[in-house]
């Protein structure tokens, strides 16, 4: 009885075994089978020698995974068992790690040179996008694309910030001599040196046009205010706005001076055509003092004209004042004021002197036909070309404009001789009779 139950155990024993199934590769539990339970996958990127594998923990999965850009039939590397990972052909790589083939096939992805200013272990990236390429630091370069390295030593070209005006996607050239910048389209600019970007959004900064008679390089100002134009010398211009240059040979214009009686900013046109054109006109009745006067309003016309009566060469003063203009002789005068000459002759109206009745300063009127005479006031009189009035003498009165002393006359309630100067008295008889008349009236309206 004991030997049966013994023979069927046994029988039980190897049933077990033959019908439990090993642990696959890459999985593990303590009997390595399915007799123990369920087995156990090793970590990602691990695998077991074999199928079947006894253990307890991941320490019995001791296979890496094949790396990216290497495969083998089973993914992973068992080179102890001579079946190392294989590589893929230089520029092709795997699509990840752990990848099962046999041959180059499996080598899909399509490496991509590493960039310059960028390295790597193998020169190319990684992904066929550009990753696993080291940028250099910013201001160096690698000399060259797919460049082999481990570290910064590599990148052994100093590059130069690209210029104001100019930008790049690091800020930088790619040679040290300012290939790689892109330039701000014409009459835009970056606002500093170094400016990282794509496209022309980074530049910010509007220009002006250098203005007529300046240039620049550009043509352009460097900062939209006018900065960065040189100004032609004294005299000089450019034909227009705008002018590229960087010396003084494009200002080809040849100004002139303003004439006196005008003024510019420079003291010259701006065409050269001596027309004026620029020159502003002082207003009627001032002056420059000299030509080619430089001045942006018209306070730089001191000059008066020449009063009328009045002549200089130029028909102005020298001072604002009135000096250097030369009076007209006695009795003559100029048609006008601001007259230009050299001599009497210039002085071709004959005036009339001032009438009894009326003065003025010189005695004559201003224009030979009585205007500039003033009428005297009134309590005051003059004789013909008088350059004044007399006034009446002990208070006797006269009327405007009177010619003569008789006109002077004792005021009402006085009297006096009609020689216009004696003094005059009060008047009293009339008025005795006067009072005794009312009195008179008085009595003979009481009784």
């Amino acid at each position: 009885m004991n030997k049966k139950l013994f023979a069927f155990i046994v029988v039980l024993s190897f049933l077990e075994v033959v019908l439990s199934d090993p642990c696959p590769m890459c999985t593990y539990n303590p009997t390595g089978d399915s007799s123990s339970g369920q087995c156990t996958s090793c970590p990602g990127g691990l695998c077991t020698h074999n199928k079947g594998t006894v253990g307890q923990d991941p320490n019995v999965c001791t296979f890496k995974a094949c790396p990216k850009g290497q495969y083998s039939y089973t993914g992973f590397d068992f080179t102890t068992d001579g079946v190392p990972c294989q590589n893929c052909d230089a520029g092709t790589s795997t699509l990840n790690i752990q990848t099962k083939g046999t041959d180059q096939s499996v080598c899909t992805v399509t490496l991509k040179a590493c960039a310059k200013g960028s390295y790597s272990s193998s020169g190319l990236d990684t992904d066929g996008s550009g990753d696993g390429c080291t940028a250099c630091t910013a201001g160096t370069s690698t000399p060259n694309t797919q460049t082999i390295g481990t570290d910064q030593s590599i990148c052994t070209l100093t590059l130069k910030a690209c210029a104001k005006g100019k930008y790049s996607s690091s800020g930088f050239d790619t040679d040290g001599s300012g290939a790689g910048c892109t330039s701000c389209t014409a009459g835009t600019s970056t606002p500093n040196t170094q400016t990282i970007g794509t496209g022309q959004s980074v530049c910010t900064v509007t220009f002006k046009a250098c203005a007529k008679g300046s240039y620049s390089s550009s043509g352009f100002d460097t900062n939209g205010s006018g900065d960065g134009c040189t100004a032609c010398t004294a005299g000089k211009s450019t034909p227009n706005t705008q002018t590229i240059g960087t010396d003084q040979s494009v200002c080809t214009l040849t100004l002139k001076a303003c004439p006196k009686g005008n003024y510019s900013s420079s003291g010259f046109d701006t065409d050269g055509s001596g027309s004026g054109a620029g020159c502003t006109a002082c207003t009627v009745g001032t002056s420059t003092p000299n030509n080619q006067t430089k001045g942006i309003d018209q306070s730089v016309c001191t000059l008066k004209a020449c009063a009328k009566g009045n002549y200089s060469a130029s028909g102005f003063d020298t001072d604002g004042s009135g000096t250097g203009c030369t009076a007209c002789t006695a009795g003559t005068s100029t048609p006008n004021t601001q007259t230009i000459g050299a001599g009497q002759s210039i002085c071709t109206v004959t005036l009339k002197t001032c009438p009894a009745g009326s003065y003025s300063v010189s005695s004559f009127d201003t224009d030979g036909n009585g205007s500039g005479c003033n009428k005297c006031a009134v309590n005051t009189y003059s004789a013909q070309g008088a350059t004044s009035c007399t006034s009446c003498t002990n208070n006797r009165t006269s009327p405007a404009g009177s010619t003569a002393v008789t006109a002077c006359v004792c005021p009402q309630g006085t009297s006096g001789t009609a020689d216009g100067v004696s003094s005059c008295s009060t008047t009293t008889s009339g008025s005795i009779n006067t009072l005794f008349i009312s009195l008179i009236f008085i009595l003979i309206c009481l009784f």
